[in-house]
């Protein structure tokens, strides 16, 4: 057999003899049109409109899907111990702050001077989580885990309330009381602490530039 011939070279790359396939093309379209023309006639065609609207409503449900599957994963993220955005800590401040009944700028400020809005600081003394909690408040408020933002928010909030409603809502007073300790704001009023008198200035100057 020679190397011209057509067939040779159908064999060799396994193509197969195209006699015919032209003819069994038209046969194959007349049987799509017929069948189109029964499925007409019988209301079983789909329009294009209404493919497109199958079309739309699936890519409409799979977004919401899409979108319901990342809130509920952040959602999750509120009560675990996962790193949280600071967007997502503000939000979990402000409802915790507007729940127990104190200015949500004032929780934020002190989160932004305790930890800088990262959940797992850790101080010298053993104050733990966003809001700096200490193992007397961790339990007096029954935090579970003071690493977990929803947690400690809850708790820090807590105790910033009790200390606001103690002091007659002296924010200095409540303020000194969270960074020095109770004890030495009932002993000497605000105390001549540089370190004290510093957080104090910088979360009060804080809340008033973010005041809600």
């Amino acid at each position: 057999m020679r190397e011209s011939d057509p067939s040779h070279l159908s064999v060799r790359y396994g193509v197969r003899n195209p006699v015919g396939a032209g003819a069994m093309v038209e046969d194959m379209y007349s049987v799509i049109q017929r069948i189109n023309e029964i499925k007409k006639r019988f209301g079983l065609k789909r329009h294009n409109h209404v493919i497109d609207a199958r079309r739309n409503f699936d890519r409409e449900t799979s977004q919401r899907i899409r979108e319901q599957n990342r809130d509920d994963a952040n959602q999750s993220k509120v009560h675990k111990n996962e790193p949280l955005a600071v967007p997502q800590i503000k939000k979990i401040a402000h409802a915790y702050a507007r729940r127990i009944g104190v200015p949500s700028s004032l929780v934020n400020a002190i989160i932004e001077r305790e930890s800088g809005y990262n959940q797992f600081a850790i101080s010298k003394k053993g104050a733990v989580g966003l809001m700096q909690l200490m193992p007397k408040v961790i339990e007096e408020f029954s935090v579970s885990n003071p690493f977990v933002p929803d947690e400690n928010i809850r708790g820090g909030v807590s105790y910033l309330k009790r200390l606001l409603v103690k002091y007659g809502w002296d924010y200095k007073k409540a303020l000194a009381a969270y960074n020095a300790g109770e004890g030495t704001v009932d002993k000497r009023g605000v105390p001549p602490y540089k370190e004290t008198r510093d957080y104090i200035r910088k979360v009060i100057d804080s809340y008033l530039q973010n005041r809600d």
